[in-house]
């Protein structure tokens, strides 16, 4: 018999083992079996549904290349031993199988597919795998009932099954996928017949033996690095080639050669720079990026689901070619698109191309190298901004204009917030609604009924009014870049337009008639330095004893909300409570900071400014003391958190919630006046609203005083009193020569 196999040949799971007599070994140097894992079910189903498909419709199906080398055994028998298929080899195994039993069939398989009691199809990696085919072939096994048991349970219920089997990760796999098997298989019927026909069989692969290529196994394995099946990249890249074949012949396009030739020369040269240094491979970081160019081709399409969306943007969770396949990324627009971006991420010294030439606050350089880090996920924000920039260029052609574009683009992106990726999926479509305009962007903006949708309504008439301005008078321009490039505003200064009057006095369809003369522009420049001094790239910058959080208040209350609490306010982007989500809404919040920006006279003295503004200030509301004392909001914990409570006691929180650390308004800031008279006393806190907080001692007196129901109550030497006024117990605790009166 003629063992030899030509080059390339298509041949079937079945001929191999059967007119070939091959045994299939598969080797220490492979990988456990994979496609049974928990984390690769979509994998598992899709290629089992493609399998089942086919043997349904008697459709031809080629699953690709399998290499090895044919080798003795013994003497007689031959063995083939794949370096790279493994995967594939197995589930079609088990396939052969579960079918032979379910159409009884299970003797004629043993026939061709054991030698005794061996299985011809094993592992070499471990005993327990080897064991376990050769059970599997040389047992009586019956199917369960229905397809919804578990096949896996009744396999490990054999005396025949070890339970130090279920430590064995390539069993777990195999048990795994014959549950999966069961499960789709178990309505069939002759399919058996189908699988093992050996003219023209259904279910094929082209087996090339190494010796073909003139290689060594040696050779092979210093080739592929590892002397493993080979990375997901490379079956990726193998598979994705196929696929532009198969477009380059029903499109008359050169998809393949593009990416052939690329990936190996110009890609790999800018990707080498990244590549990781312990094992000098960037094929994770090359796959991110596929990741994210498949993402917002997905995104594009009319039927999105948003969890293949989440999918795509977690990192965490493994992908390759049947899960894109899956979600149908490969159609011709999408792999033309992605070509096209790739085509424009490399110079022509083969490193990342810069395309921008001034935008402060956006970096293509940081967003490519966020793009495929392995271990951070690019956001929503992040994804938008990279698909803008590269189809610019593919739409426009050029990069001329791009700055423009992409200042408005950074504006809308970076100030709406997203919850959700269906909301990424509506902007994605909205940026592509913009490329007819991306080139001659202001003007579009500038126009009457031009509003891009799926960006925050206030944003983009920001943009609108920005833009009018722009083309009206080339002076606005700069001033608008220079305060849109402060790293706190970030590209949002609706504020200042409103305080310098612009906002709500510009008519967009009638500028002839709007005052053009100088007066806003001189306060819009005038409020934009003011808020340069006062913002840094956090928030409001350092100053001591809370003396803007103080003076703001002396002019109103200028508190937000956060579920129950309510806070003075805290640095970075927080949603609720930050300076940034102060000047983001346009509300009276916002106008008490614009009359403290006009109060101040010296921005060059801020520290002495606010100090006369605390000292004049003529507050007798709950504000007063918080006003007086700075000692109060440094109570208010790391978000300045204050609660007031549905029996009107103000609580002053260390935490999100009353079970934490917290003082009450009033006898605290009595605890405070005590102090800065020159005073002993201590005060007890709390962690529960049914629990006073109060004054213990004066002076080592013991006496308490707590406020609540509107009063506070005194208690010494066994007499309570009551009193309503602060003032009231200060001179109450002088008659008793309890205090001194030595501020």
């Amino acid at each position: 018999m003629n063992n030899d196999l030509p080059f390339g040949r298509k041949i079937s799971f079945f001929e191999l083992v059967s007119e070939k007599e091959y045994w299939i070994e598969i080797p220490i140097i492979q990988r456990d079996y994979a496609q049974g894992r928990e984390n690769t079910e979509d994998i598992r189903q899709h290629f089992l549904k493609t399998l089942k498909a086919h043997l349904l419709e008697d459709k031809p199906l080629d699953l690709d290349f399998i290499y090895g080398s044919i080798e003795a055994k013994t003497a007689t028998v031959s063995k083939f031993v794949p370096l790279d298929g493994q995967q594939r080899l197995t589930t079609l195994f088990l396939l052969h199988w579960y079918l032979a039993l379910k159409d009884d069939q299970i003797d004629s398989f043993r026939a061709v597919a054991s030698a005794a009691t061996h299985s011809k199809f094993t592992y070499e990696t471990r005993i327990s795998s080897r064991e376990f085919c050769n059970a599997l072939l040389s047992n009586p096994i019956s199917l369960p009932e229905s397809a919804e048991h578990k096949l896996s349970g009744k396999i490990r219920n054999y005396p025949w099954y070890f339970l130090s089997w279920d430590n064995d990760p390539t069993i777990s796999s195999m048990l795994k996928m014959l549950d999966a098997v069961h499960k789709l298989f178990f309505d069939t019927q002759g399919y058996y017949q189908k699988l093992t026909r050996t003219k023209k069989p259904i279910i094929t692969f082209q087996f090339i033996e190494l010796k073909n290529f003139g290689l060594s196994d040696t050779l092979y394995i210093k080739m592929n690095s590892r002397g493993k099946v080979l990375t997901d990249f490379e079956n990726f890249k193998a598979k994705f080639e196929q696929i532009l074949e198969q477009h380059d012949k029903s499109s008359n396009t050169k998809l393949k050669d593009t990416f052939s030739i690329k990936i190996d020369t110009v890609w790999t040269d800018l990707f080498w720079q990244y590549r990781d240094q312990k094992n000098n491979t960037f094929d994770k970081k090359i796959m991110n990026l596929f990741r994210l160019l498949f993402l917002n081709q997905y995104a594009l399409k009319e039927k999105v689901s948003n969890r293949n969306l989440q999918i795509l943007f977690e990192k965490k969770i493994e992908l390759n070619f049947y899960k894109y396949e899956i979600l149908k990324c490969f159609d011709l627009e999408s792999v033309t698109n992605i070509l096209a971006q790739m085509e424009l991420l490399a110079d022509n010294e083969h490193k990342l191309a810069k395309h921008i030439s001034s935008l402060p606050l956006f970096s293509e350089q940081m967003l490519f190298e966020k793009v495929i880090d392995p271990n951070t996920n690019v956001n929503i924000t992040e994804a938008l901004q990279f698909h803008a920039l590269y189809q610019y260029i593919i739409y426009n052609k050029t990069s001329l204009g791009i700055d423009h574009w992409m200042r408005v683009i950074r504006n809308l992106t970076e100030n709406t917030i997203y919850n959700e990726v269906s909301e990424y999926e509506a902007s994605l479509k909205s940026i592509e609604n913009l490329l007819p305009h991306s080139n001659a962007i202001l003007t579009y903006l500038a126009a009457e009924k031009s509003r891009p949708k799926s960006f925050w309504g206030p944003q983009v008439e920001e943009e609108k009014i920005k833009a009018t301005l722009m083309l009206k008078d080339h002076k606005w321009q700069k001033a608008f870049a220079e305060i849109e490039d402060h790293p706190y505003f970030n590209g949002q200064i609706g504020f200042l337009l409103k305080f310098s009057g612009i906002s709500q006095n510009i008519n967009l369809q009638d500028l002839k008639n709007w005052d053009l003369d100088n007066s806003y522009y001189n306060n819009f420049i005038s409020y934009s330095n003011k808020a340069a001094i006062l913002f840094g790239k956090d928030g409001i910058k350092p100053f001591p004893d809370f003396l803007f959080e103080r003076a703001l208040l002396s002019v109103g209350d200028y508190m937000l909300r956060k579920k129950k609490n309510y806070s003075f306010l805290i640095n970075g982007l927080e949603r609720d409570i930050s300076w940034k989500k102060l000047l983001r809404d346009d509300n009276k919040e916002r106008s008490h900071l614009k009359i403290l920006l006009d109060s101040i006279s010296d921005y060059d003295n801020l520290e002495s400014e606010l100090e006369n503004i605390i000292a004049s200030a003529s507050v007798t509301d709950w504000r007063r003391h918080f006003i007086e004392y700075p000692e109060m909001i440094a109570s208010c914990g790391n978000n300045k958190f204050v609660r007031f409570d549905e029996s009107d006691e103000i609580l002053l929180l260390e935490k999100l919630q009353t079970n934490g650390t917290h003082r009450e308004y009033y006898s605290f800031a009595l605890y405070l006046k005590l102090l800065k008279m020159n005073n002993t006393a201590g005060y007890i806190t709390s962690n529960s609203v049914e629990s006073l907080k109060y004054i213990n001692h004066i002076n080592g007196k013991r006496i308490s005083i707590a406020f609540y129901i509107d009063e506070y109550h005194v208690k010494t030497n066994d007499e309570l009193l009551n009193f309503t006024e602060e003032d009231d117990i200060i001179d109450y605790l002088k008659e008793q020569n309890i205090i001194t009166d030595n501020p």
